[in-house]
Parts: C-alpha cells; sequence; structure tokens
C-alpha cells in the first residue's frame, strides 16, 4: 500500500527525529554534534526555518521546527543525507547511517506543543544521561534558560512568549516548568519512549516502483534516486537492480546531486 503524503504548509510546527540504523549511534564524539550542527545551522538559514527546540543524543535527535513555506522533506533530506556521507568519510564507513525515513509529527494545539518542549530537553534525564537538562550540553535547554548564548540555529522567541512577555520572567518560568518533570517517575518516562519509537518503527518506506513512478525525465529520474537512497535508506545496488544501470552510474548520479545540493546551500 502506498505511504500517505506527509502533511506540509506554511507556518506548521513539527516535532522531527531520527535514530541511528539498528539502534546504532549516529553521534560518536562532541565533533560530529558540532559537525551536524552546523549542517542543521545551514538548511535553517537557506529554508527559513525556525527550530524552536533540539536535543542531540547518541543514537538519535529530535528537533521541534516551524517551516514558514512547505519545505520540510527537501531540509531533511539533505540534513540527514549529507551528515551521514561525512559521518562515514570521518568513521571510515560504509552504508547508511539513519533508520529510514525520519520520523515528524504535526504539533496541532498548544497542549502539545508544550509536552513537547520539555519532552525534548528532558530525554538525556530520563536515559539517566544526566540528573537536570541543564547538564546536558547538546539540547536547547541552556540557551532557552538563559545560562548561555543562543546557537545561530536556534529561536527561543516563540516558546519564550509562551511563558511571559517579559524575557527574564519568561525564562524563570521555563525553567521551573522543566525542572517540576525532571523527577518522573522513570516506568512512565520509559513507556513514553517506548510508544516513540514504536511509531517510529511504523513508518514504512515506499517501495522502489511508488517512488520512480510518475517521472521520465533524466531529471526527475536522479531526483528519485537521491530520494530512494537519502530519505528512504535503499542501497544503490538496489536502486540500479530496479532501474537497470550500474552501481557506478548510481554512484555517478549521487555524486552529482550531492554537489549542485551542496552549491545550493552555500557548502
Amino acid at each position: 500500500m502506498p505511504r500517505a503524503p506527509r502533511i506540509q504548509y506554511p507556518g506548521a510546527y513539527y516535532h522531527i527525529t531520527s535514530r541511528g540504523i539498528a539502534k546504532q549511534s549516529i553521534y560518536l564524539d562532541d565533533n560530529d554534534r558540532s559537525f551536524f550542527s552546523r549542517i542543521l545551522d545551514k538548511v535553517i538559514r537557506k529554508l527559513d526555518w525556525r527550530c524552536n527546540a533540539y536535543c542531540l543524543m547518541d543514537n538519535h535527535f529530535h528537533l521541534l521546527i516551524e517551516t514558514p513555506e512547505p519545505n520540510l522533506s527537501i531540509g531533511m533530506k539533505y540534513l540527514n543525507g549529507v551528515y551521514s556521507q561525512r559521518f562515514n568519510v570521518r568513521h571510515e564507513r560504509v552504508g547508511h547511517l539513519m533508520q529510514g525515513r525520519y520520523f515528524s509529527r504535526l504539533v496541532t494545539n498548544d497542549s502539545y506543543y508544550y509536552a513537547l518542549a520539555q519532552y525534548i530537553v528532558l530525554n538525556p534525564v530520563r536515559a539517566g544521561l544526566c540528573t537536570r537538562a541543564s547538564d546536558w550540553r547538546w539540547s536547547s535547554f541552556r540557551a532557552t534558560a538563559g545560562y548561555e548564548v543562543n546557537p545561530a540555529f536556534l529561536d527561543t522567541g516563540f516558546l519564550l512568549d509562551m511563558f511571559n512577555p517579559d524575557i527574564a520572567s519568561a525564562r524563570k518560568e521555563y525553567e521551573s516548568f522543566i525542572a517540576g518533570a525532571e523527577s518522573i517517575d522513570p516506568d512512565v518516562a520509559r513507556t513514553l519512549m517506548k510508544n516513540l519509537l514504536k511509531e517510529m518503527d511504523a513508518v514504512e518506506r515506499p517501495a522502489l516502483s511508488v517512488v520512480f513512478s510518475n517521472g521520465s525525465s533524466n531529471h526527475e529520474r536522479d531526483s528519485k534516486i537521491a530520494d530512494a537512497y537519502l530519505a528512504h535508506g535503499y542501497t544503490m545496488r538496489q536502486i540500479a537492480q530496479h532501474l537497470g544501470l550500474s552501481e557506478a552510474r548510481i554512484s555517478r548520479i549521487l555524486k552529482r546531486r550531492r554537489e549542485q545540493e551542496d552549491a545550493s546551500f552555500g557548502v
């Protein structure tokens, strides 16, 4: 059965997450997280996204993103694709890094937005990596609470305005909001994470016959090859066999597409 299309429209807010294939780590050190942050910054500036919250764990990440234009898929394909390729080069590995398609859920009301703002920065606490959200360097908590300067890609204005129009008061109320959930029952936290992982596993990738339908020109075919490889996790061999092309040809097409996308994003 063909997958349902992702809902995209101007001004939408999304909870986005991706994790490593077979639950493996996607960040092996802080250099990896720094490089991922730089790519995220490029995507946000190029596509005019607004990142309200984020957290980079070991084998997955979470983003709370507003997209003024319906371009979520474009940005996520570039973010995950480029990071995965550079990760493989740096760590001398081959194969896919991310587990299939990224997971995205539309944020439809304020209650869900508040819950996500809390859930995202408490991920390290609930995973047992630290005791307080402020202890984790790689999330939006410290900047939002005023402990440090915002990274370039983080926009805390909308989130803080939801607490108080005065920024100093808003930061105090935000910090209290997060602190009030740091001591959540570990069993409840594990259940929340288990349910999210089930939803991520349920995201099915389309068959190659679906990916390559409704396109005839070489440009359209090359774009779909990039989608199949970067967004849906198919191997070059699988794509080559489906299209009747050599793996070397698929590799050249992907290299050319990567260079074109790097140029468009100012890399």
